[in-house]
């Protein structure tokens, strides 16, 4: 007979513990990505895995600005790390980057330029 009432005392102090902790997790924010613009470019978006992953790092593009104001040759020259969501950090520099179009400079040639988007998480 004693045993039901400590049985039930039990699972109700279980029950408790599961609904506070599910209550503080809910609670937790996912970090916001902070990203800085680049004039002429794109959104700089932070990739989801990136965010589910908490990955940071700087991702250095090198891209030659055409004459014109557009963009070619765009490429990696240091990447943000070794996993999955650094390599998706550095697919979104690239698509930022070839989406640039910077202002018309009649009579200078092509220059290559050197841009590093540094991507951080901020905790809410």
């Amino acid at each position: 007979m004693h045993n039901t009432p400590l049985l039930v005392l039990v699972v109700c102090a279980i029950g408790a513990c599961v609904s506070a902790i599910a209550q503080d997790a809910s609670q937790k924010l996912p970090p916001r990505p902070i990203v800085a613009p680049i004039n002429g470019c794109l959104a700089v978006t932070y990739p989801v895995l990136a965010l589910v992953e908490e990955a940071e790092g700087s991702t250095h593009v090198v891209f030659t600005v055409l004459p014109a104001g557009g963009v070619t040759d765009v490429a990696i020259s240091k990447a943000s790390g070794p996993t999955p969501a650094h390599r998706a950090l550095d697919k979104a520099a690239v698509k930022a980057i070839s989406g640039c179009i910077f202002a018309e400079a009649p009579g200078f040639s092509s220059r290559e330029v050197l841009q590093p988007i540094v991507w951080r998480l901020e905790d809410q």
